[in-house]
């Protein structure tokens, strides 16, 4: 798992993360930005575990209720990457990205049920980069 706390980081790990961790980082991490008062990106790599995030616990919380507060889907190339939204509290937002290849069946089932169709991947200011 990747913890993405800067655009800078975010750039240095392009072509080893998907695109949209980097979009967000350049859309969200600007001027006034601090990870720790607003949150922070988490990219899933093949093996990790989505219930071993300390600040979220999972998809699900132990009423069974959705954790997350939108689940979005956008094709990159020939792969789907999935965006999970967690609100940690009023200020602070983790969004955590994967690509489906880095994702179990079981887990890969829950998003599909609850994202819509793939979306094209946003598009960023050329400028911005």
């Amino acid at each position: 798992m990747i913890r993405i706390t800067s655009i800078q980081q975010a750039l240095e790990l392009r072509g080893t993360i998907p695109e949209l961790a980097i979009i967000r980082s350049v859309q969200f991490m600007g001027d006034g930005y601090s990870p720790e008062e607003h949150g922070h990106i988490l990219v899933i790599q093949e093996g990790d575990d989505i219930t071993q995030i300390k600040e979220i616990g999972g998809i699900f919380d132990d009423d069974n209720l959705p954790a997350f507060e939108i689940i979005a889907s956008f094709v990159d190339g020939e792969s789907v990457v999935f965006e999970i939204l967690f609100a940690l509290d009023s200020d602070r937002t983790i969004a955590v990205i994967a690509e489906q290849s880095c994702l179990d069946d079981d887990l890969m089932a829950i998003l599909q049920k609850h994202s819509g169709p793939p979306q094209p991947l946003p598009t960023l200011n050329r400028r911005a980069l």
